[in-house]
């Protein structure tokens, strides 16, 4: 029997009747004269039939005499034609043989696709390309085209009511009691992705392009010995990951996926990053090994900046949200509520107003502040604006106040130029009255 990879791929559109089992081939030819036979034909038009005479030149010319024989060479075959996955996928053809597979994934993962229709549209999509060219021609081998590798992710199941994280061999929650095991939650969906941090940045820095780009910019950026090696990485907002010391194009082009939210609401920051810091103090203590010119060297990868909007990054950061007391990330001003109409109130911060700067040694001691008026039995939901411990407290070199980068986007342009533009422009600022240019005379 062929194998399972293999079952019925002699339907191409590219005519290699070759790959046909010797029992199919035996069954088609018995169908066709079977169909033939009966048929009154006239003798100008008795010819040979193409498809039996194909047929009768495979068994003269191509013995089988072994089941074996009839698998394919697919993988063969799909290795040589993407050894030049930028090019065009055809001549004259607007995309390439990557940007082919990568809008077929993106049909799948859109429209929730099953293996046996992407199969299907794998194939007919073949049928459509001129003779020679070829996308996959499977499921398998579309995933080996875009570098997809299962064995680096891993579904971390959590509480379908706490969101607390479902250790192994657990019945229940052990932080709220709720009945379930990590194979119904993951059943239920209450599951997020996590991914093989230090494999995929081992990819990454396999590329020649790669270890140029960041041996050059470590070499302008500090006066390092030539045979001490360091990376500094950044994150982005809870899910990719980035060398900070590639050249623009490349970090964007290398940007690793660390984990994946699945949920309704909100993810849980405490149990989304606790995997993610868990890989992360394993790359800062024991470091990364990778090759670089035929030579092992080991680096250690630290994660000193965080980037994320303003609504995110309160909530991993443990501090008030942008719209309440003490909330501003940098400084302890207290700020104050303004109303700005009847439905509608702001709270702002006087820039008269002088207060603390906020220091990594100051948000610990006021994190323990807050600890002891909680455990003397006292009601409160934060201190100095300061709710929660974030996880990555925990991460060497990195500071929870300066870590954060600034939310230009949110802050400056939709914030303060998007309040600037609509006062001078809404007529509503302007007591609705319409300004009109004199014609001219």
């Amino acid at each position: 029997m062929t194998r399972k990879n293999n079952y019925k791929t002699y339907f191409s559109p590219h005519g290699k009747s070759a790959r046909i089992p010797q029992r199919t081939r035996h069954r088609l030819s018995a169908t066709l004269v079977a169909h033939v036979q009966p048929q009154p034909v006239e003798a100008q038009q008795v010819g040979t039939n193409p498809l039996l005479e194909h047929d009768n030149e495979i068994h003269q010319n191509s013995p089988i005499s072994d089941t074996d024989d009839d698998d394919s060479n697919e993988e063969d075959i799909f290795e040589s034609s993407q050894k030049l996955p930028h090019q065009p996928l055809y001549e004259y053809a607007r995309i390439t043989r990557l940007e082919s597979s990568l809008m077929i994934m993106g049909l799948r993962v859109r429209h929730k696709l099953s293996k046996t229709l992407l199969g299907d549209i794998l194939n007919l999509v073949n049928f459509h390309l001129p003779v020679g060219v070829s996308v996959p021609t499977s499921v398998y081998l579309l995933e080996k085209s875009l570098g997809i590798n299962y064995t680096d992710t891993s579904k971390i199941p959590y509480c379908r009511k706490c969101e607390h994280l479902i250790q192994e061999n657990e019945s229940e929650c052990s932080n709220c009691e709720e009945k379930q095991t990590r194979a119904t939650a993951i059943q239920e969906g209450h599951f997020f992705m996590s991914f093989n941090i230090q494999q995929m940045l081992n990819n990454v820095l396999q590329q020649s392009n790669v270890q140029e780009s960041l041996l050059r910019n470590l070499s302008k950026r500090s006066n390092i010995p030539a045979n001490s090696y360091s990376s500094i990485m950044d994150g982005h907002l809870a899910a990719a990951v980035s060398i900070n010391e590639l050249d623009y194009r490349l970090r964007r082009n290398n940007t690793v996926l660390a984990g994946l939210w699945f949920g309704r609401q909100k993810p849980n920051f405490d149990s989304f990053f606790g995997e993610f810091v868990s890989q992360a103090l394993e790359l800062g203590g024991q470091g990364l090994r990778w090759i670089l010119n035929g030579q092992e060297i080991t680096s250690r990868i630290f994660f000193p900046i965080f980037a994320a909007d303003s609504v995110a990054r309160c909530q991993v950061q443990g501090i008030n949200q942008f719209n309440g007391e003490y909330s501003c990330p940098r400084c302890l001003i207290k700020g104050k509520n303004y109303k700005s109409s009847e439905r509608a109130h702001k709270w702002i911060f006087a820039p008269t107003e002088v207060a603390q700067p906020r220091s990594h040694e100051q948000f610990i001691k006021s994190l323990l502040d807050l600890k002891q008026k909680l455990l003397e039995g006292k009601s409160v939901p934060s201190y100095v604006g300061i709710k929660s411990a974030s996880r990555l407290l925990t991460l060497p070199k990195f500071d929870v106040v300066h870590g954060f980068v600034f939310d230009y986007m949110h802050t400056a342009l939709l914030g303060i130029a998007r309040s600037m533009f609509f006062a001078w422009t809404e007529s509503k600022n302007h007591n609705h009255i319409i300004l009109e240019i004199e014609p001219r005379k």
